[in-house]
């Protein structure tokens, strides 16, 4: 394996001319890829495949796990805002989102934040 060609592209390194292999047993390969590095960055050129999306949280789990930084641009910001809880309270994150992906991660962020203000609520009523 190519720590140039291989790092550089989750997306060539888990697509070309293998069998599809469940993103969970990758853990360890991606773990001593990644104890190589300082900083990963996950987004452009991802897509929103759901093996690749799902393929990028396990690596953004194993990143987290070791301390690294993070830079999520792109698909990666469209991963963060259908599941907010990857990145909450983790504070070696970036996410550096277009217009059009600010607006949409907002929105996501104030819809949930509605959802939990409503559900607090109504607890606080039924007590």
């Amino acid at each position: 394996m190519s720590f140039r060609e291989d790092a550089c592209s989750l997306r060539r390194y888990l697509t070309r001319g293998r069998p599809r292999r469940s993103p969970e047993s990758l853990r360890s390969e991606l773990a001593a890829l990644l104890s190589r590095l300082h900083v990963l960055v996950i987004g452009p050129g991802l897509g929103r495949e759901e093996y690749m999306q799902t393929c990028a949280r396990v690596a953004l789990d194993v990143a987290k796990e070791q301390g690294m930084f993070l830079v999520l641009d792109a698909d990666a910001i469209y991963m963060i805002g259908r599941q907010l809880d990857l990145i909450r309270g983790y504070r070696r994150a970036v996410l550096t989102p277009n217009v059009v992906e600010f607006k949409r991660l907002s929105e996501q962020v104030v819809r949930i934040a509605s959802h939990m203000l409503l559900w607090r609520t109504r607890v606080d009523y039924t007590r």
